[in-house]
């Protein structure tokens, strides 16, 4: 799986099918584009670290982002959080 990360923010998950470049030029098939463009474009391949956690009373939030420009990798750290439930009566 590769992210797109810009100043810190993952940006999208998963190479699109077609988009376009920064330089505005139409691509399609961006898994075949060369490692260069996907490095000049801010894609990283991406490992996920997910916690277990109980999916009928948490859900899985994006914790931390790590990049490492120099491997060409990023992780995604997820932590459990508590599904809190608005029980106001209106």
């Amino acid at each position: 799986m590769y992210v797109q990360i810009k100043d810190g923010a993952v940006i999208q998950e998963g190479l699109p099918e077609s988009g376009y470049l920064s330089d505005g030029s139409p691509v399609s098939n961006y898994d075949k584009l060369d490692e260069s463009i996907l490095k000049a474009e801010g894609w990283y391949p991406c490992e996920k670290i997910e916690p277990e956690y109980d999916a009928a009373t948490q859900v899985l939030v994006l914790g931390s982002i790590t990049k490492d420009d120099e491997a060409w990798k990023a992780t995604l750290t997820y932590v459990a959080q508590d599904i809190v439930l608005d029980t106001t009566i209106v």
